[in-house]
């Protein structure tokens, strides 16, 4: 029935999504689903970046990475079945205005 279960997972509160891991869990056993973790980086303005060590995006982004890696784990699933995705909020827009406009209809 369900081939691949998303599941959204924010970064600051990884613990709001535990309900949903514990369904997409259930539904994953029940089907022999797969699951993927989302989590999606806040843009950081440039003005606080000048801020902000150089390496700050990089280092969230790690660090978003190692804990979907743990959720993954915490989640009880064979290797292979769970994996985990995250990005920068400008890299997602960027993707998206680039897919829109390619699947705009001239007349």
């Amino acid at each position: 029935m369900f081939d691949t279960i998303l599941v959204p997972v924010d970064p600051a509160e990884p613990k709001f999504s535990a309900p949903a891991l514990e369904a997409a869990a259930r539904f994953a056993n029940d089907y022999g689903s797969k699951v993927r973790l989302v989590a999606v980086l806040a843009q950081t303005q440039g003005f606080i970046a000048s801020y902000l060590p150089e390496d700050f995006e990089s280092k969230a982004m790690g660090e978003t990475r190692a804990m979907l890696e743990d959720l993954a784990k915490g989640m009880g699933l064979a290797d292979g079945r769970v994996s985990g995705w995250c990005a920068a909020a400008a890299s997602i827009t960027r993707s998206s205005r680039k897919l829109a406009s390619s699947r705009r209809v001239s007349s």
